[in-house]
């Protein structure tokens, strides 16, 4: 029986990753080659050089001598007549960052935003995953699709390099990385040790040193022994670059926050605390940013009431607190620990709209008609007192017992009875929620799994979460919001360009849609959408829709996801494809998210009439939009880790053990296959398969006689053989 050797043994001796030289040029190589580069289908006579070079004839034997050297370099060529070309015609040069995939390859993700661009391992020159380099973009031979080749690498990037010290017993020992990405496995002399001990987690910076087979570092710290949950979590923090502790100051202003509401504030507050206003959560939930409430007007006609916690309150422009949520971005809710944005004393306290306290909130109203349209909004400053701390199950119990009380012939209105209101509440959000998936919305649900953890914090069991109708009763109150006040703003009359953060997402794109119709066809399924360049977000979420009781709807909803385009932030309005709104923005969560927060000032800006903006205002709100989007993406990889190292764990305590599982994915190299109530995904390598081979066209694994085949959907038995918690790996074989 053979598995696949994940984590560090395999590195064990040397590095396996290939080496590149990386040459360096002088200041006049690179004056030459700036020469060749800006006019790249040229080829040049030697004396056409010095020209650009503002050279006389008397540098032409220096001037042979460069060239000479670049030709050396595989830079430039020489072509028929004396003529010298650059090597590669190097048409457009982009700027950008590498990231690298664990399998070797990479993709250059261009400063100025737009698609990211392949980059196959050969034409990686020595760069590493989050270096600022410079590429040349040319043509793949095999699909004809853009791709990169790295040309300059203008700065390394710092990033912090985590991962599990094992010592030699002759003193020092290497460094093996965590994260695959990363460059390993990194030596460490007895003396850049911190005395850190055999199985550490820790910390180590490289040395910059030219000998690129052999990568020498010191460590700079070490979290705590292998097994411990607390040093991972502190591991995973420095991993993914958030700060682990606030500054004292942060700490300072928000202890020295008070709850205390005077007469003068109360005066310019909307008072709201003899209201019915509730809250609903999860059980285990610290801190409630939003309540809710609901008022009967004339004919159809509701008022949905959104109130939110006023952190604009306590967290002020440049203050220490501002300086903490922006650096953050985001709170980062994770199996090894929750990383907040804010202090406890705000985010679990004087933020949090607890039940019968007295709370600062930003309120927004909107008329509903009986079609559920928003058809008026209003915007305050308020204060409330939160009636009802409740949980999506008290409120799902509360839903059904009504349903079985009432149906669909709602009792009489009476505004001061929770359970009436409920019912009420209920139905407007169906209608809402049904209505919105008919106007274009598009329902991509995927199954979320919880890991119990037992007394010792170690991986009892994995659960899936269940979606219960309250909590689509709470998403549609929500989007609501976020809709209203991005209505609310947009239609502003200011003074300046308009200046606003949006929460956007893209139209799809038509090849990454294509190769989804690939996948689907692969599964014997038909894509019917030929025209990938207008698909309309309705027709898409009809079409999934069908597939809502196949047995793979999980795996066909999954890989939508995964083929459209991220949603992010933006000043630049493209609309949000996935919902099916023109605008819209974030705006419930200034507790955990950093653009709600800044929403909040702009909208009371507009309420207090004061919104004189400028270009160096929408300048600014544009990089927050930029930083916020990329903690975002650090806080979902650091969850997305956490997760697989605890599945790891779970499966490291049932190896031998066999499991129903499902093919997801497939590569020349074997199978990926999650198994059946978990959202864990293991590893199947095709020698276990027997002889065979990967049809790309069938996107299938089949053998030699063509008597078997494996492809994505199919169901499979495999028995759990290895499980490497520092990778979050876990290796299968076929039963």
């Amino acid at each position: 029986m053979k598995s696949k050797k994940h984590g560090h043994d395999k590195f064990k001796g040397k590095s396996k990753k290939p080496y590149i030289k990386k040459h360096t040029f002088t200041k006049l190589e690179h004056a030459l080659l700036k020469i060749f580069r800006e006019s790249p289908e040229k080829a040049f006579h030697m004396q056409e050089l010095l020209v650009p070079m503002n050279w006389r004839e008397d540098r032409l034997q220096e001037l042979r001598k460069i060239v000479k050297s670049l030709i050396t370099k595989n830079e430039v060529r020489q072509t028929r007549g004396k003529r010298f070309l650059l090597t590669k015609a190097q048409g457009k040069r982009v700027k950008g960052k590498v990231i690298l995939n664990p399998r070797g390859f990479g993709f250059l993700a261009p400063e100025e935003g737009g698609e990211d661009y392949f980059i196959a391992p050969r034409d990686l020159r020595g760069a590493r995953h989050g270096d600022l380099v410079v590429a040349s973009i040319a043509k793949r031979k095999t699909t004809g699709r853009e791709k990169a080749v790295i040309e300059e690498i203008v700065e390394r990037a710092d990033l912090p390099i985590v991962g599990r010290f094992l010592r030699m017993g002759t003193g020092g020992g290497w460094v093996y990385p965590d994260d695959p990405k990363m460059p390993g496995p990194v030596l460490v002399s007895q003396r850049s040790s911190m005395d850190a001990g055999d199985g550490d987690r820790v910390l180590v910076k490289l040395y910059d040193t030219k000998n690129r087979r052999e990568l020498k570092g010191k460590i700079s710290r070490v979290f705590g022994t292998e097994n411990d949950p607390n040093a991972r979590f502190k591991a995973l923090l420095a991993q993914y670059q958030f700060p682990e502790n606030f500054s004292e100051a942060a700490l300072s202003e928000a202890q020295n926050s008070s709850e205390e509401i005077t007469e003068e504030e109360l005066a310019e507050r909307e008072d709201l605390r003899s209201r019915l206003i509730f809250t609903i959560d999860p059980e285990s939930a610290h801190d409630f940013d939003d309540a809710i409430s609901l008022k009967k007007l004339r004919g159809k006609n509701f008022e949905l009431g959104v109130h939110i916690a006023d952190v604009s309150w306590y967290v002020r422009p440049k203050s220490a607190l501002e300086a903490e949520a922006y650096e953050r971005g985001t709170t980062v809710y994770t199996s090894h620990g929750i990383h907040p944005m804010l202090p406890e004393h705000l985010s679990s306290n004087l933020c949090s709209l607890q039940q019968g306290k007295d709370r600062r909130t930003v309120s927004v109203f909107m008329k509903i008609d009986e079609h559920s349209n928003i058809v008026d909004v209003r915007i305050s400053r308020s204060l409330i007192n939160s009636s009802n701390r409740m949980t999506y199950d008290e409120v799902q119990a509360m839903i059904e017992k009504g349903q079985e009380k009432w149906g669909n012939n709602l009792p009489q209105w009476r505004s001061d009875r929770l359970t009436v209101v409920m019912q009420y509440l209920y139905q407007l959000t169906m209608k809402m929620r049904s209505d919105r998936f008919k106007q274009g919305g598009m329902n991509l649900e995927v199954p979320e799994y919880a890991v119990v953890l037992d007394e010792e914090n170690r991986p009892a069991k994995i659960v899936k979460r269940t979606t219960l109708e309250s909590n689509h009763l709470v998403e549609e109150c929500m989007l609501a919001a976020n809709r209203a006040v991005t209505d609310y703003a947009t239609r502003k009359e200011i003074k300046g360009p308009k200046s606003f953060i949006f929460r956007v997402h893209d139209i799809p794109n038509p090849d990454k849609l294509k190769e989804y119709g690939i996948f689907i066809e692969s599964l014997g399924l038909k894509f019917p959408f030929g025209d990938t360049q207008n698909l309309k977000s309705r027709q898409f979420n009809d079409w999934l829709n069908s597939f809502k009781d196949h047995p793979l709807g999980e795996i066909i909803q999954s890989h939508a996801l995964r083929t459209l385009a991220k949603a992010e932030y933006s000043t630049e309005n493209v609309g949000h494809y996935g919902l099916g709104f023109h605008n819209y923005t974030h705006f419930t969560s200034p507790i955990r998210r950093y653009p709600d927060l800044v929403v909040h000032r702009i909208l009371m800006d507009h309420v207090r009439g004061n919104t004189q903006y400028s270009a160096e205002k929408l300048q600014q709100l544009g990089k927050i939009a930029t930083q916020s989007s990329q903690q975002e993406i650090a806080a979902q990889g650091m969850e997305r880790q956490s997760m697989k190292i605890r599945q790891a764990e779970f499966f490291e305590q049932h190896i031998g053990e066999e499991f129903d599982g499902l093919i997801v994915g497939i590569i020349p190299g074997g199978l990926f296959v999650e198994v059946e109530g978990t959202g864990a995904q293991g590893f199947v390598e095709a020698d276990e398969l027997g002889a065979g081979y990967y049809d790309r066209d069938k996107n299938a694994y089949i053998s030699v006689r063509g008597k078997k085949s494996w492809s994505p959907g199919k169901i499979i038995r495999v028995r759990v053989v290895a499980a490497d918690t520092a990778l979050g790996q876990i290796d299968m074989v076929p039963v």
